[in-house]
């Protein structure tokens, strides 16, 4: 198995990469005696002809060979443009007006509101679309957005506004909205060159757009047409193309939309759940209340058999009296009964002393006689 060494690999790459001309658009800076190519973030160095007059500051569009070159002292490979051309598309005065406006939306990113926060504003959300002069982008941008709002159509009202995307009729087209009620304003365009591209909106209408504090959301070209237009750089999102845009506004509205249904229905089903709680709370209180009952229930069966012993003792206690007084009643039949004997002794035995008295009374008449 052969192997290569860390300098043919760096050959073998250079040599592809020399094969193909690209094109490149950023600002000229010299640093520490370098020429860069800068898009704010980062930096690529070029290497210019000896001839070329060079304006520094300017926003251009170089043509060259992409290579690298291998550092001396640090051993890493980095990015070098060889450049056979260029034009200017911005002078140093516009380029510097457009760092600093670069570096304001820098300083207020934090307020920026992606895609999928913007449903929050409102509902219904109104819709700004700003588009060319006999365009259809702003049909592909609905297309996109009907296809994925789904049943919630209703939370989104448009405004289509045709205009020129050039500077000064964007900026007056976009200061005119000032009276208007909206809540977030598209920019779509179709594809096209990069020259074109970068000449849709510019400082005017940025600024405008600024103004108007309202979110702004931008989608011209195709996937590769990338910083072309100032817009962008203030946009507080961009999309490759306007189907996805509108695409990605149906989603964030769509999914918005769910989330809030669940959670009403959430909402629902925790009033259900305190409903049930409360249920929950008076069975357990009629369950306290019906064990109270039970228990008195137990303690009335109690004193019933205690009342039903004492009953029974009572029944006991009755006989033995009717017994008493049966018994009474016989003494007292047996009393009488010695009484009425008694008393016809005692008659009897009066009635013998009278006829004794008398016999005796007759006995002495008889002797005295």
């Amino acid at each position: 198995m052969s192997y290569l060494t860390p300098k043919e690999i760096f050959d073998s790459l250079q040599s592809k990469l020399e094969r193909d001309v690209i094109k490149a658009v950023g600002i000229l800076k010299q640093e520490r005696g370098y020429l860069k190519l800068s898009d704010g973030e980062h930096a690529i160095d070029l290497n210019f002809p000896e001839e070329f007059d060079l304006p520094l500051g300017a926003k251009i569009e170089v043509e060259g060979f992409l290579t690298y070159y291998l550092h001396r002292l640090g051993g890493g490979i980095y990015p070098r443009l060889n450049v056979k051309a260029f034009k200017v598309l911005e002078d140093g005065q516009e380029t510097s007006q457009r760092l600093e406006l670069l570096e304001r939306l820098r300083q207020s990113r934090k307020e920026r509101i992606l895609i999928h926060e913007l449903p929050k504003i409102a509902n219904p959300l109104r819709i700004v679309v700003i588009h060319g002069r006999s365009a259809q982008t702003q049909q592909d941008f609905y297309r996109g957005f009907f296809q994925s709002i789904g049943e919630f159509r209703n939370r989104v009202e448009f405004s289509f506004i045709e205009t020129s995307l050039s500077d000064e009729e964007l900026a007056q087209t976009i200061q005119e909205l000032k009276d208007q009620e909206f809540d977030a304003i598209f920019l779509v365009r179709g594809g096209g060159s990069q020259e074109e591209l970068s000449k849709v909106g510019g400082l005017l209408s940025a600024l405008a757009i600024l103004e108007l504090s309202k979110p702004f959301y931008i989608a011209i070209g195709h996937s590769l047409d990338r910083n072309l237009s100032l817009l962008e750089l203030i946009a507080d999102q961009s999309f490759d193309t306007p189907s996805l845009a509108g695409t990605s506004l149906g989603k964030a509205v769509r999914d918005h939309a769910l989330i809030e249904r669940l959670i009403e229905e959430l909402g629902h089903t925790k009033e259900k759940l305190i409903y049930l709680e409360k249920l929950k709370e008076e069975n357990n209180t009629l369950k306290e209340q019906l064990m109270e009952k039970e228990r008195e229930r137990e303690k009335i069966k109690m004193e019933l058999e205690h009342l039903k012993g004492e009953l029974k003792y009572l029944e006991k206690f009755k006989e033995a009296n009717n017994t008493l007084r049966e018994k009474l009643w016989e003494e007292e039949k047996e009393k009488e009964k010695i009484k009425m004997e008694l008393k016809s002794a005692r008659n009897y035995f009066m009635l013998s002393l009278v006829l004794n008295a008398i016999l005796l009374v007759l006995v002495l008449i008889l002797l005295f006689k």
